[in-house]
């Protein structure tokens, strides 16, 4: 879909990491890369796990994949999550604390 200057793209940011990795690099690359093990990037790429906010920032400088799609993503699964309210509101709270520290670390970029 197209909106006004920019396309925007349906898909989460665990499928475009792992199309990344496909097309431009492999698994050993990029978590040579990123400094991190192959199991971290499977786990970001089968989605079982987020990168944490300084792994969202150099995501982006390695793939051009924005820090903010990694925690839409985790909004958007706390808001789906079939959980009690309390463990939702959490992981809501959670998430936007993260929001917060990204938008911290790219004032001061």
């Amino acid at each position: 879909m197209t909106t006004g200057r920019r396309e925007v793209s349906s898909k989460r940011p665990a499928e475009r990491l792992r199309e990344w990795i496909d097309g431009e690099s492999n698994v050993a690359e990029t978590a040579r890369a990123l400094d991190v093990s192959r199991q971290t990037i499977y786990n970001w790429t089968d989605g079982s796990k987020a990168p944490s906010i300084e792994h969202t920032l150099a995501i982006e400088r390695l793939t051009g994949i924005p820090p903010t799609l990694w925690l839409a993503d985790t909004l958007v699964t706390a808001l789906e999550a079939e959980e009690d309210d309390g463990q939702r509101w959490d992981a809501l709270t959670g998430a936007m604390a993260a929001f917060e520290g990204v938008l911290l670390k790219l004032k001061g970029r």
